[in-house]
């Protein structure tokens, strides 16, 4: 036999295998399929801490939200896909956000859970230029919590030049 014919029979045997103990597994055994939620996020709100002054925001965009079970049916990790946009105003000036990242949080063990975020934290600008970039991976336990950050993170002057764009 070929190496190919070979490597092409044990795939097919490796198939028909797992298919006939998926058959025949009991169906308790099986893992509860995941189940997806999507989000359309359009609200507005004011803002009056970030800057100490009244804000303007509204948040428009998507959420995707994927929640993996084990096999007793418990929620043992959730994945979110996020894509958001906020916009501040006030009666001096406007601040976009633009928000693009993926969450992942992680419900096993005995501890508080694990959030990962992943991706393009916040990008901002005013008046067409950017105010600041935090992209990168944040780890929280438990969420709101954060632990690590590697990348670009957002700093307090950061903050302080959205205040500006917003006062001017």
């Amino acid at each position: 036999m070929t190496r190919t014919l070979q490597t092409t029979r044990r795939a097919a045997l490796a198939t028909i295998a797992t298919a006939v103990l998926l058959a025949t597994a009991p169906a308790s055994a099986l893992a509860v399929p995941p189940e997806v939620d999507h989000l359309t996020i359009d609200d507005a709100f004011v803002d009056t801490d970030l800057c100490g002054f009244p804000i303007d925001v509204v948040a428009q965009g998507t959420v995707t939200i994927r929640s993996f079970f084990d096999k007793q049916g418990e929620l043992v990790k959730g994945i979110a896909h996020v894509s958001l946009s906020f916009t501040g105003s006030t009666d001096s000036g406007v601040v976009h956000q633009r928000t693009r990242a993926n969450e992942h949080r992680d419900f096993t063990g005995d501890g508080p859970p694990t959030l990962r975020i992943t991706g393009l934290l916040g990008h901002v600008t005013a008046a067409g230029r950017v105010l600041s970039i935090e992209a990168g991976q944040s780890v929280e336990v438990p969420p709101g919590n954060r632990v690590s950050f590697s990348g670009n993170e957002l700093a307090e002057e950061d903050v302080a030049a959205r205040c500006e764009a917003l006062s001017q």
